[in-house]
């Protein structure tokens, strides 16, 4: 029982999701070496003419780096050389993950999607990277940090402590059988 508790107790404390997920902004902890999905639109391929996913540097619109151009009549996919081997893209929801997502990968991502008619759809995702200290008092999706696992350590090594003692003091034999 008491190697079950501790090998709970050490996978609670190697919980440490990388991605906090909001509708507005995302965030993420760069040391754990994340992966992040930008999601895209659900549009009937044959009025896409052009899908564009792209980076502002700076929040603006000048500064922006296209990451990768599809355009869905050819099938026809240009990645930019810097995430060629860091992205996966999906060709029938438009979305756009990046693997190995570091502290430089943040900021402000755009999907330009072209319709053959009507105004384009603009989505534009905020991601935002948070470091995070290793003796920060809360954590990831409101889990403990560090030192709230080091605190819960401390009181199951406790009660692990109380029942090993109490299970010492007790007889081997509880029952007793009495011929009446």
């Amino acid at each position: 029982m008491q190697g079950k508790l501790l090998a709970l107790l050490f996978s609670l404390a190697c919980l440490s999701p990388g991605v906090m997920m909001n509708q507005g902004s995302r965030e993420t902890y760069p040391h754990f070496s994340t992966t992040v999905l930008l999601t895209g639109t659900n549009l009937n391929l044959s009025l896409v003419f052009n899908v564009e996913w792209s980076f502002l540097l700076d929040g603006t619109e000048e500064s922006g780096v296209t990451i990768l151009t599809f355009s869905p009549s050819s099938h026809r996919k240009i990645i930019t050389d810097g995430y060629k081997e860091r992205v996966v893209f999906s060709e029938t929801d438009f979305s756009l993950q990046i693997n190995h997502f570091t502290s430089s990968d943040e900021g402000i991502y755009v999907l330009n999607i072209q319709v053959h008619e009507g105004d384009p759809q603009i989505s534009r995702t905020k991601i935002k990277v948070i470091s995070v200290s290793s003796w920060t008092s809360y954590g990831f999706f409101g889990y403990p940090g560090y030192l709230g696992y080091i605190v819960i350590s401390f009181y199951i090594f406790l009660l692990i402590r109380r029942i090993w003692k109490s299970s010492k003091t007790q007889p081997e034999c509880i029952y007793e059988n009495i011929e009446v």
